[in-house]
């Protein structure tokens, strides 16, 4: 009992320690690392509160925001703040063998709340002028709309995409899309960290189980209806609610879509080293070709073709 105990004091003020070079190497680089505070944090507390439970991990964890609020900003602080509570929570859910589901979707709800917080409700305390990056954001979409043309239909196209709706939309949509991108990210990365160090491992869910709910078939098959009846008068007015709309489709199918070309490659190339370096490629072109991404999101969200390619795969005795 006694040398566990000093064991989780002599690792916590190693963690501690550590934490506290991050923090002093970010405030030198005037806070560029503030961003990936959500992606590595975790990890350690992640690690401490699987080999020591939660009641000590709420001690270490309490220990680093205090030590953040003597080397940090204000702002590192909070965002390590939500980063310790992530790798609490997230530890706590492995331990109690919560789902997959569930892990990652801890993360995230607590990502979108330091989002929310530091973008929205806290805008001018983080030092975020809202109207500003609207301003920017609504230049930049000029500037790459600008091989449309000077004609009306071309005018009218850009007003309806540079709309303070319709930017505003798309930034409440990019903020919830890199919290979920967060969530995934920490737990693959606790996945691999966990492996290397032999330890307790969250539930991976195979390719072949991860299937496009009945919710997300209906909402891509609704927007895309509503974009195809994008011409028509009575639904044209609607356009600067089904673009941003049109967004999140692309980014399900986009998922979707590379889980089916994963799977189809595990067929033909069965060493996972050559898998890992298809990767980038893969991804590159489906960001290229939004129409290829979007044929294939929707192949394997409403046909059967990755169960085929799957069983296919096991009858020739390989693994995907």
């Amino acid at each position: 009992m006694r040398n566990s105990r000093v064991n989780s004091i002599t690792y916590g003020a190693l963690l501690s320690a550590l934490l506290g070079v991050l923090l002093f190497v970010n405030r030198q680089l005037a806070g560029m690392l503030d961003t990936y505070m959500f992606w590595i944090v975790p990890l350690p507390v992640i690690v401490y509160c699987l080999k020591f439970g939660v009641k000590q991990s709420l001690v270490m964890g309490t220990s680093m925001v205090l030590l953040s609020f003597i080397i940090a900003t204000p702002v590192t602080t909070f965002y390590v703040v939500g980063s310790v509570i992530a790798g609490i929570v997230y530890g706590d859910g492995v331990l109690k063998q919560r789902n997959t589901f569930q892990l990652i979707l801890s993360v995230i709800v607590i990502s979108l709340i330091v989002m929310f917080v530091s973008t929205f409700a806290l805008a001018g305390v983080f030092g975020y002028d809202l109207s500003s990056d609207l301003a920017y954001m609504k230049d930049l979409m000029v500037t790459m709309l600008g091989f449309l043309g000077e004609s009306d239909a071309a005018n009218e196209l850009i007003r309806q995409l540079t709309s303070t709706r319709v930017l505003l939309s798309l930034l409440v949509i990019a903020s919830v899309l890199t919290s979920v991108l967060e969530g995934i990210l920490v737990h693959l990365l606790a996945f691999l960290v966990l492996k290397k160090l032999k330890m307790q491992l969250p539930p991976m869910v195979p390719l072949g189980e991860i299937k496009a709910p009945l919710v997300i078939k209906l909402f891509c098959f609704g927007v895309m209806v509503a974009n195809l009846m994008a011409g028509i008068t009575s639904v044209t007015q609607y356009n600067d609610i089904i673009l941003p709309l049109l967004t999140i489709v692309y980014v399900f199918c986009m998922f979707y879509g590379y889980l089916l070309v994963v799977v189809f490659l595990a067929g033909r190339f069965p060493s996972p080293k050559s898998r890992a370096l298809l990767v980038i490629p893969i991804i590159f072109t489906m960001l290229m070709m939004p129409v290829l991404t979007m044929v294939l999101g929707f192949l394997d969200m409403f046909t059967g073709i990755r169960d085929r390619i799957i069983r296919e795969i096991k009858l020739n005795g390989k693994q995907y």
